[in-house]
């Protein structure tokens, strides 16, 4: 059985090369981008990789256990590979779509041209998004912007919803909650402490209000500290609000205020803000019940995403 699971890994990544000495690879070593790398056991082309190195139009990039990678792209965003997890990348449609060829793991992505081949699917995306490959399935999860699946079958996906291909079929389609959602990404921060503790932190304000309170302030210096130690973290400030609005388009004001005074703050502790972008979520991703005094507090907060590394 091993003997022929072997056989069958050395087909696809003969494959793979055949395809990328097709795509836009041909004749080139056009950048992909930069590697960032979170444990030992990473290897590109064969060879130990280390954060720093740059990855190019068809190298072949893969993981093992206890280790995870990103790579941030040349022309804006990024994917991030959990353990055991091995793509070949290329350029498609004339260079204007990164491709990534994924036989086996689990990655995440957010980039505005990004396509994915699997055994047993391919999409293209303008989005964040989740591939989770399996033996016997493949997993597709857009948690924003929109996608397009294009093989077993023509179809769109919306944000929030999961395709399960098996068999070279689209067996089953779910929409998810924000909190599975969540729970969804909880892997991408256990490679490393910083991340997972940054993810974890949560400035809350009281009602119709954007005053940050000593309380919040020990929050933020917590995560100025951490960005101080980390140089190569980048986040995302990601504010929201309750529902109690007089209307959703006030909340999202509130909430991308809310998020920008948090920056503000944050710059005027020393961090670049080069390091920092700004997003309002309106009232649209509770955490808490909204029918609650304390669920409705939880809610008022800005969430800290880590989205890049240099």
């Amino acid at each position: 059985m091993l003997k022929k699971n072997n056989n069958i890994v050395l087909v696809w990544l003969f494959f793979l090369l055949i395809l990328s000495s097709m795509a836009g690879c041909s004749g080139s070593r056009n950048m992909i981008g930069t590697l960032h790398v979170m444990g030992d056991n990473a290897f590109l082309n064969g060879e130990a990789a280390t954060s720093g190195m740059k990855i190019y139009c068809g190298d072949h990039l893969y993981t093992e256990e206890d280790t995870s990678v990103v790579v941030n792209f040349d022309r804006g965003g990024f994917v991030q590979l959990d353990e055991n997890t091995d793509p070949v990348f290329d350029y498609i449609k004339n260079g204007m779509y990164i491709m990534m060829r994924i036989l086996t793991g689990r990655a995440y992505a957010e980039s505005d041209k990004l396509c994915l081949n699997a055994p047993q699917l391919s999409s293209c995306s303008h989005s964040k998004i989740q591939i989770d490959i399996g033996v016997e399935k493949t997993v597709l999860t857009l948690l924003e912007g929109r996608a397009e699946i294009e093989v077993p079958e023509i179809y769109r996906m919306g944000a929030g919803q999961q395709v399960i291909v098996s068999d070279s079929q689209i067996a089953a389609v779910n929409r998810l909650s924000t909190c599975e959602l969540d729970t969804l990404l909880e892997w991408r921060y256990h490679f490393n402490s910083t991340l997972e503790t940054l993810s974890s932190l949560r400035v809350y304000f009281p009602v119709d209000s954007v005053e940050i309170n000593e309380s919040a302030k020990e929050i933020l210096g917590k995560v100025v500290r951490m960005l101080n130690v980390n140089p190569w973290v980048n986040i995302r400030i990601e504010g929201h609000t309750d529902n109690t609005g007089p209307g959703e388009v006030y909340n999202c004001d509130l909430s991308l205020k809310r998020a920008s005074v948090v920056m503000d703050y944050l710059i005027g502790q020393g961090i670049d803000d080069q390091r920092l972008e700004i997003s309002g979520r309106c009232s649209r991703f509770p955490v808490e019940c909204n029918e609650s005094e304390m669920g409705r507090k939880k809610n008022r907060r800005v969430e800290f995403i880590p989205i890049l590394w240099n």
